[in-house]
């Protein structure tokens, strides 16, 4: 595990130093990079930053768990208030 968040840090590293000094929001490169290591673990391969199914992938998976959040959020806020 550590050996594939190593190598993923240089991808990373390198992906920074494209911006090369300008302002920038890194939340985009950090969720790529931790993506890309839960896909080594799992998959056992990483995935190009610029790959589009890579990205639609993350796109995706971001969706549905966005939508998983808003429907847990319903519930549990109706569960609650039966209880009162």
């Amino acid at each position: 595990m550590e050996e594939c968040i190593c190598e993923e840090s240089q991808y990373l590293q390198e992906e920074i130093e494209k911006e090369k000094g300008q302002p920038f929001d890194p939340a985009h490169h950090f969720n790529n990079a931790v993506s890309n290591i839960i896909c080594q673990l799992v998959m056992g391969r990483r995935f190009d930053y610029s790959d589009h199914n890579f990205q639609i992938m993350l796109k995706r998976l971001s969706e549905a768990l966005r939508v998983q959040g808003s429907i847990w959020g319903l519930v549990s806020e109706n569960r609650f208030a039966s209880e009162d």
